[in-house]
């Protein structure tokens, strides 16, 4: 099945426009224009945006640039206000003043959206039917949801009961968002086989962990005998992205980048393909 979101495998996310929930500084707007106009420049179309502030951020961001026609935001039921003291609340079923409130974030922009539906329990018969109505009546181009089978054990029941919903809800959906990197290991690798099987596209998230994974794995690197910190990031955030880029059933990576250089760099350990299995062996071996 052809993916929603084209060819390219990266896709930027919204945690780039946040300075919570990761471990290198926020970018300021003017480094977030750079980063959202480097992206289109350099094919990357599709832009992840959970939260307010990400929708705000990214709307004034690409507001400017002339070739903004073929981005696609994906928007998220997560309604929390910019301004308040704790703007990345848990989320809110979709409903009417929740689309209301998210087009209002994105301003002025009249393209191309693509929508995920983060489950809220009790609520998901009507976020379903609602999101469904909404496909039908053309307000989004496609339709996904979040599911992970990590979690804390003594709720796997929960867990499990969560991600079979969404099986039997399956002919909802034209993308499934769930969390590939080596922290997490094989956990989801289920979600991506089913996927595969069914013709959902894949979207893996957190290949960095926010950064704080690739942080750790970075200063091991470095104690094991780097002599050159900057160079040995480069290189563990390259194999890492690729680890996860590359992973079985994985059609898109949704990765946050807080500088410009990050996108070429990104793209270019995409560009060298599957980690070799010295390469695998060695990143690996940094736990």
């Amino acid at each position: 099945m052809k993916s929603p979101f084209g060819e390219q495998k990266l896709i930027l996310g919204g945690h780039s426009f946040i300075a919570p929930l990761g471990s290198d500084p926020a970018a300021s707007p003017e480094e977030q224009h750079e980063i959202v106009a480097e992206c289109l420049n350099r094919g990357i179309t599709t832009f992840d945006t959970t939260y307010a502030p990400e929708r705000v951020g990214w709307a004034r961001a690409i507001a400017a640039l002339p070739n903004s026609s073929n981005a696609t935001p994906i928007l998220w039921n997560f309604f929390g206000h910019p301004a308040h003291r704790d703007p990345l609340p848990g989320p809110t079923a979709w409903d009417e003043a929740g689309w209301d409130k998210a087009r209002e974030e994105l301003d002025a922009w009249e393209g191309r959206i693509a929508l995920v539906m983060h489950p809220v329990d009790a609520e998901n018969a009507a976020q379903l039917a609602t999101v469904q109505r909404w496909k039908a009546e053309g307000r989004i181009a496609a339709l996904g949801v979040w599911t992970s089978l990590q979690g804390n054990p003594d709720h796997r029941d929960r867990i499990l009961s969560g991600w079979q919903w969404v099986q039997d809800h399956g002919d909802a959906w034209d993308f499934v968002v769930t969390p590939k990197n080596l922290a997490c290991g094989a956990i989801n690798d289920p979600i991506f086989d089913y996927a595969r099987e069914v013709g959902w596209t894949t979207l893996a998230t957190s290949p960095f962990e926010r950064g704080w994974e690739l942080d750790r794995r970075v200063d091991l690197a470095v104690r094991r005998g780097g002599t050159d910190p900057a160079a040995t990031r480069a290189h563990v955030a390259g194999a890492m992205l690729r680890h996860v880029a590359f992973s079985p059933g994985v059609d898109h990576v949704i990765v946050a980048m807080r500088a410009p250089a990050y996108v070429a760099a990104n793209l270019a350990a995409v560009a060298a393909g599957p980690l070799a299995p010295d390469e695998a062996d060695r990143l690996h071996g940094l736990v």
